[in-house]
């Protein structure tokens, strides 16, 4: 393929093997962006849990929330955001917690800052990672960027076919692995991939020029979208069945050699 303008690749299991990003792979992405192709990452991750890119001081975009906010690192600014209305918000946190209260919820907003996250306090005893006590009722006070609900005992896409009927018509449902017993839940229609269109036309890139990389379920959008869809071997099944090209593995620097192999 010729050569990208624009590459945007997942955080986890793509350049972040068990949340670390190797120095190889860190400096292989300085040499794409050296090189003058762009780079951003997208993640579900909040932007209150970018550590593994920021670590090593990234200042480019990164599309958080699964798609719903597109933050600018290095100045600490909201370039664009789909939140999902405080009343869905609510409706949601109050159906799901009636129907399964076993599942753990919580949240990630814009306010006060792009990097608020909140949970039930329940939640935060089972796993702290630094978000805020929120009760259930006060879900819907604000719009969320979004909504999750965890429960380590079970298999993601159990959570998931829990939710549809719930979901139906108010939120988009994704998760990453299955063994993270973690569903996210977005605005309608926002995903990875609604986040990396709008990007690469706010910067005036063709989605042929384009370059997606990822490795999971809430990558399988964006890699059907990308002008070149680029997964690793540790990717899952489906993520591998919409690759143009398989890498190695994350666990071998996969991810760093296929980014020095587009600048050699």
């Amino acid at each position: 393929m010729s050569t990208p303008k624009l590459i945007i690749s997942d955080i986890d299991g793509t350049i972040a093997n068990r949340g670390v990003v190797s120095q190889r792979t860190w400096a292989a992405i300085q040499a794409v962006r050296a090189a003058g192709i762009q780079f951003a990452v997208a993640t579900g991750r909040t932007a209150g849990l970018l550590a593994p890119v920021l670590d090593h001081g990234y200042d480019g975009i990164a599309i958080c929330d699964n798609g719903a906010l597109t933050y600018d690192a290095g100045n600490d600014h909201v370039l664009a955001c789909e939140l999902i209305e405080a009343g869905v918000v609510g409706e949601m946190a109050h159906e799901v917690a009636r129907q399964y209260p076993g599942l753990h919820l919580g949240l990630s907003r814009i306010t006060p800052n792009p990097r608020s996250m909140y949970s039930e306090p329940r939640q935060i005893e089972v796993y702290d990672f630094g978000q805020e006590a929120l009760e259930v009722g006060d879900f819907g006070l604000f719009p969320a960027a979004k909504i999750w609900a965890v429960d380590r005992d079970m298999r993601s896409s159990e959570i998931g076919a829990l939710l549809e009927p719930i979901a139906a018509g108010r939120v988009e449902i994704a998760w990453s692995s299955e063994d993270s017993g973690l569903v996210e839940m977005t605005a309608l229609g926002v995903t990875k991939a609604s986040a990396c269109a709008a990007l690469a036309h706010r910067w005036g890139i063709a989605v042929e020029d384009v370059v997606c990389m990822g490795d999971m379920t809430n990558d399988l959008e964006m890699l059907e979208w990308a002008g070149t869809a680029i997964v690793p071997e540790n990717g899952n099944d489906d993520a591998k069945a919409r690759a143009d090209r398989i890498i190695g593995h994350i666990a071998d620097d996969g991810t760093a050699a296929y980014l020095e192999s587009l600048i050699a």
